[in-house]
């Protein structure tokens, strides 16, 4: 018994150890603003709560790195003090490790801005 759980604890190990993570993206400036003016965007209608979907970058809890992850879900709050997004699920989201924001408010918008000039 004692060696079987030797072995449970070594693979354990093993397939920890072989887990890959990735590492956080720096972003160009250029990349910095883009999604800033989305920021910007969503906090001027975050009163109507809007879809959108997110890719950002989420620490591993045990070793050195992280994944990327893509979030669709309703903008329920910002915190500008700690620097997160909270979702309607309570999902919170670091505004620094955001690579992508897209959803149908942009498009509006985007159109809204063609139909102006």
């Amino acid at each position: 018994m004692l060696l079987l759980q030797r072995l449970l604890g070594y693979e354990l190990a093993v397939k920890e150890t072989a887990r890959e993570t990735g590492e956080k993206i720096e972003l160009e400036e250029e990349l910095k603003l883009i999604l800033d003016s989305k920021l910007q965007i969503i906090l001027e209608h975050i009163k109507d709560k809007p879809e959108i979907t997110f890719t950002y970058f989420v620490p591993d809890t045990r070793k050195k790195g992280g994944k990327y992850i893509t979030k669709t879900g309703l903008v329920k709050k910002a915190d500008l003090y700690k620097q997160i997004l909270i979702l309607e699920d309570s999902t919170e989201i670091q505004v620094d490790d955001l690579i992508d924001i897209s959803g149908e408010i942009f498009k509006i918008i985007e159109w809204t801005t063609k139909e102006i000039s």
